[in-house]
């Protein structure tokens, strides 16, 4: 005949089941009164609309932005257009979209990569047309064209010391080559000979190409290469200064092979080693997003003589034909983009814990966003990536709307005339909301009064005690900071 005036909620995030505990226990092992049964509550199923907030990066005045690049700092980097019409390079930051060649005469620019201390890796493109890869430091100090000369250079990946990566135009040939610029010197990476199941010999080949995507803080460059064989493959590629001396050497530049087809791209690793792209898994057909996880400080296993790295992890797709994985963080974490459908438009995904998700799934319905493709996740789990914005292509940052909240005790306040609830979040810099609700089916959140006191920093509140047999249920809710 007993009831207990005080429930603890706990909710089971992958389920979305929330149970009701009224034991002779509370949360800190501290006996309290026990009723005679609880009631468990399964809440109806709804879609994880909010596990993302989607922020509109803007544009430079015109009609299009693209986002690319993204530090741990929140720090976006990519292209957009002005009201003149031209595509420049873009810096978002705190809510602020910059041009960062405004009024300096280029035909156009593009902003690539951005590392912690603010330095930003793109391209320009010159009034002639041609175009010279970039490298801006953080001091604002602008390098030009640091790969090699010719008449096109690119700049793609910046880590954390300023090394940069792209591709440069060897020799003047046309011959765009992986590049690294490295404490102030262009190396040409080179291009694989014909070779596979080992690490290749590599130099400069008339007509061979390739490209350097990304570069990690150990200075691993990933990217692609023409592997020299008559029907022009292109073989995702790790290199890395093995006999550190500050040049290319022979067997430096390492094949990844494929899933099994004729090409493929590297187009990001992390701090682990863990290189991220896209593979062909058939001949000339059938793109997937893969995974290369290192083992021992190798990269490859040759199952046979299909160029197979049984290392290479095919993460499928959403349903469609084909995916690409773009980026990866520290965590694991994997973005890209990927059909849903054999013809239609692609959906931006993430890959955790051995699964890919639709990132409209973690959207709003009524955000009236398509997230299309995913370019770049942090360690903050935050992304950047293009959309479809009211008919408009926009550049996107995905910040979660929650952090991982835990309430930690719930109890009658000392003073004897209201409760006390204490809770603690997972992250750095997180404000929280505490709500409650006299009924846990079709509730009325509310926080207490006033509202715009919430959020706030702050892990404990006193509320005032429920009334009569009213029973009421608390919920907190945890945000990263502004």
């Amino acid at each position: 005949g007993a009831s207990a005036w005080v429930f603890f909620e706990s909710v089971v995030t992958a389920s979305r089941v929330n149970t009701a505990r009224a034991a002779g226990l509370d949360p800190n092992d501290d006996p309290v009164q026990t009723a005679d049964s609880a009631t468990v509550i399964r809440l109806a199923d709804t879609n994880l609309c909010g596990t993302f907030t989607v922020i509109d990066l803007g544009t430079l005045g015109g009609n299009m932005s693209q986002a690319y690049g993204l530090n741990d700092r929140g720090h976006v980097v990519g292209q957009a257009r002005d009201a003149d019409g031209r595509d420049q390079a873009f810096l978002w930051q705190n809510g602020v979209i910059t041009n960062l060649f405004a009024g300096a005469g280029y035909l156009g620019s593009l902003a690539w990569d951005v590392n912690q201390s603010g330095a930003v890796s793109g391209e320009l493109t010159l009034t002639n047309g041609e175009i010279r890869a970039f490298f801006i430091a953080a001091t604002g100090l602008l390098v030009r064209a640091p790969f090699a000369n010719g008449t096109y250079t690119y700049g793609r990946g910046l880590n954390e010391a300023g090394d940069a990566v792209g591709l440069g135009d060897i020799m003047l040939l046309d011959n765009n080559q992986p590049a690294l610029w490295s404490r102030g010197q262009a190396i040409n990476l080179g291009t694989f000979a014909s070779c596979f199941g080992e690490n290749c010999w590599f130099g400069t080949f008339p007509g061979n190409t390739g490209v350097a995507y990304d570069v990690n803080d150990a200075t691993q460059v990933v990217g692609f290469a023409h592997n020299g064989i008559a029907l022009q493959y292109w073989d995702p590629f790790i290199w890395f200064d093995s006999y550190p001396n500050g040049i290319r050497d022979n067997w430096e530049m390492i094949n990844l092979g494929s899933l099994g087809g004729y090409a493929g791209y590297a187009f990001s690793i992390n701090e682990n080693g863990v290189v991220v792209g896209k593979s062909l898994t058939d001949g000339w057909s059938g793109w997937h997003a893969f995974r290369v996880t290192p083992s021992n400080g190798q990269w490859n296993a040759y199952g046979n003589a299909s160029r197979t790295n049984l290392w290479m992890q095919d993460l499928g797709t959403l349903g469609g034909p084909e995916s690409s994985a773009n980026a990866i963080n520290d965590m694991g974490d994997i973005v890209g983009g990927a059909d849903t459908t054999v013809s239609g438009q692609p959906h931006a995904f993430i890959y955790t814990n051995g699964r890919m998700i639709d990132l409209n799934d973690l959207i709003c319905p009524d955000s009236g966003w398509l997230l299309t493709d995913a370019r770049d996740i942090n360690n903050a789990g935050q992304i950047a990536g293009i959309g479809i914005l009211n008919g408009e292509t926009r550049g996107f940052l995905l910040a979660s709307t929650a952090a991982a909240v835990a309430i930690t005790r719930i109890e009658p306040a000392a003073s004897g005339s209201g409760v006390l609830i204490e809770w603690r979040g997972t992250g750095t810099d997180l404000q929280y909301v505490l709500e409650s609700s006299d009924s846990l089916v079709s509730p009325a959140w509310t926080a207490p009064a006033p509202a715009t006191q919430w959020p706030a920093r702050v892990t404990s509140w006193e509320d005032s005690a429920p009334t009569g047999t009213v029973k009421q249920f608390y919920r907190v809710r945890g945000f990263p900071a502004p």
